[in-house]
């Protein structure tokens, strides 16, 4: 009985060996039930379930196989990866220690600890366990993988590059490892040794669409373009496509600069760039005599001016505006610093020299006539100024007032509200889907209306003198507003309730922004003097509060800036940041933690009104 044992359990070894995993299964079932099982059946059916993706099952097995043979380091080793697997750390650090107690040549078991402190963010000590593997056995082919990898991710191209061609010298049937070692080239400033790497992987595994994408971006460095374009092809069309876009067509493009890229004739200039004369930093309350203020506000504009472009396309998200041969606008368009690797899910890849490798949406709504590209913006107070306030260049150009606005299909209520009292109902809009490229066969694209955080002043009066001639001021309208953040999931005064009894002694009547139309927040900032609130979406419209309004706006210490500034700078109102604390424990983002307002900073605001 004992040799029959020996000779099943040999086999169910080579199948899983093999890679059979169900039939090694199956020959293993009984043998856990025979009277000769001394836990090897154990072993095997645990490593099995592990491969299976049961590491529960796994660990259950094995730690009954290590009942069965506790001196074996070979167990231990095996129940150290599956309880790594199962998520249990500790557990799996200690049989990985023991394995290697009973046995320091066990190269397996230094290559599973590395894995485990790599994972713990143990880098320095994951890194001596890979080189204790090489040291066991130089040719180790897991350890080389594994060791390249950490060193591709930790910066250090050129030992990733040497450890991971050496597993391909011993093994280059794996593309998981010729990618690596593609990346490491990559990395290392060898394009072209990148592309025979993702090239070789590509051959070996035919649907791996990170494979095909890492081709794609190699190609595409060294200007060969068509490769590009079929690599990303094939990248898309996956099972594991890199981004997901919806039917997409890969094609190349370029970033420009609209005023250099269009004709002379298709650009009108609104008004040159100039410097103007306003306060160039908020006045700034804290409790800590020290506190920095921010960066001074620049009162500068660009040149503000409309382009067309004939025909014309829009990709969705940013609305960023596109020719048809594959110019893309950035700068004097959207928002931001002006050398910047633009990133979206539609622009796979940004080549040194401005080459863009796209991979554009399937969808297309085609509008035959004229249109006008209001944009889109990752904020409200980004919408306001960067998107609305372009309806001041509208303004000047009287043919384009009668076209349609190009916008974003996820406006927010109060956006929707505002384009409407600015004169633009929802029949006057071409809203874009996210996942539909836009083609006009005429786009007009005004610039940006500011820099930075200011913003032209015409744009504000004119944002200011529409939206007035619609919203009249709230006849018995408060003459001080706090506008509370309390229904909001992020930013809120945690310590509310006592600040608003203050405000309240003071004159201030507490408003909920939230449950108010933008009409009617508008109409009581117009009639009030003073202004206190966190910042967010509400104290974005501040600009329609009067010239001298007195503005406190609450902000978490460390954030201090002009965001907010720039517009009340242009009316000449009285602008202040109260700083406080930031409450860290309410949100992993401090720009989105709760804060905390000391009263005494409050009184000593008010006492200036």
């Amino acid at each position: 009985m004992r040799e029959s044992y020996k000779k099943d359990l040999e086999r169910a070894h080579r199948l899983l060996e093999q890679g059979r995993i169900e039939e090694a299964r199956t020959a293993c079932q009984p043998l856990l039930e025979s009277p000769a099982e001394d836990g090897g059946a154990l072993h095997i059916a645990g490593i099995i379930e592990l491969k299976r993706g049961e590491p529960r099952l796994a660990v259950d097995m094995l730690a009954r196989a290590v009942q069965e043979r506790p001196s074996d380091p070979a167990v231990h080793n095996s129940l150290g990866e599956a309880l790594r697997a199962a998520g249990e750390p500790d557990q799996a650090e200690h049989h990985l220690r023991y394995a290697l107690h009973l046995d320091r040549t066990f190269a397996a078991a230094h290559l599973n600890l590395g894995l485990l402190l790599w994972n713990r963010g143990l880098v320095e000590d994951a890194v001596l366990c890979f080189r204790n593997v090489l040291a066991i056995n130089p040719d180790f082919l897991d350890a080389l993988r594994q060791l390249g990898r950490l060193c591709l991710e930790e910066g250090d191209a050129a030992s990733a590059r040497e450890h991971l061609a050496r597993a391909v010298s011993l093994d280059a049937s794996e593309a998981s490892t010729m990618m690596l070692l593609g990346q490491a080239h990559w990395a290392s400033g060898d394009t072209r040794e990148a592309l025979a790497c993702h090239a070789a992987a590509a051959a070996l595994e035919a649907d791996n669409g990170l494979v095909h994408f890492h081709r794609a971006c190699a190609a595409f460095e060294l200007c060969r373009e068509n490769e590009a374009i079929e690599s990303l092809t094939r990248a898309m069309a996956s099972s594991s496509p890199p981004r997901t876009v919806a039917q997409p067509i890969a094609a190349a493009g370029r970033l420009a600069d609209i005023k250099a890229a269009i004709d002379a004739g298709d650009i009108v200039r609104i008004a040159r760039d100039q410097r103007h004369k306003t306060g160039d930093t908020p006045r700034v309350l804290s409790m800590d005599a020290d506190a920095s203020v921010p960066e001074p506000l620049q009162p500068y504009t660009g040149e503000i001016f409309v382009a067309r472009i004939s025909p014309g396309l829009v990709l969705p998200g940013e609305l960023v505006a596109m020719t048809a041969d594959g110019r893309l606008f950035i700068d004097h368009i959207l928002s931001g610093p002006r050398q910047r690797a633009y990133t979206s899910r539609f622009i796979m890849h940004t080549s040194d020299d401005g080459r863009l490798l796209l991979a554009l949406p399937g969808n297309r709504r085609t509008v035959d006539g004229k249109c006008v590209l209001l944009g889109a913006a990752a904020g409200h107070m980004e919408w306001l100024f960067e998107c609305l306030a372009r309806l001041w260049i509208v303004r000047q150009r009287p043919p384009l007032e009668r076209l349609p606005l190009v916008v974003h299909s996820g406006l927010t209520r109060w956006q929707r509200e505002l384009l409407q009292l600015m004169g633009y109902g929802e029949d006057r809009w071409i809203a874009v889907e996210e996942d539909t490229l836009l083609a006009c066969g005429e786009l007009h694209v005004p610039s940006l209306v500011g820099a930075g955080h200011f913003f032209a002043p015409g744009a504000i009066e004119h944002l200011r003198r529409t939206l007035r001639e619609n919203i009249p001021a709230a006849s018995d309208g408060p003459a001080r507003v706090y506008l509370s953040r309390k229904a909001a999931h992020t930013r809120r005064l945690a310590n509310e309730d006592d600040i608003a009894s203050s405000l309240a002694r003071h004159g201030f009547v507490s408003v909920d922004p939230f449950q108010r139309s933008a009409a009617e927040l508008l109409s009581l900032l117009q009639s009030a003097e003073a202004i206190i609130g966190v910042q967010g979406a509400a104290m974005a419209h501040l600009f329609f509060a009067p010239p001298r309004a007195r503005i406190g706006l609450i902000v978490a210490e460390g954030l201090q800036s002009t965001r907010y500034y720039g517009p009340s700078a242009v009316l000449g109102q009285d602008f202040a940041l109260l700083l406080a604390r930031a409450d860290f424990a309410s949100h992993p983002d401090h720009e989105e933690c709760d804060v905390v307002l000391d009263p005494a900073l409050l009184e000593r605001f008010v006492a200036e009104l």
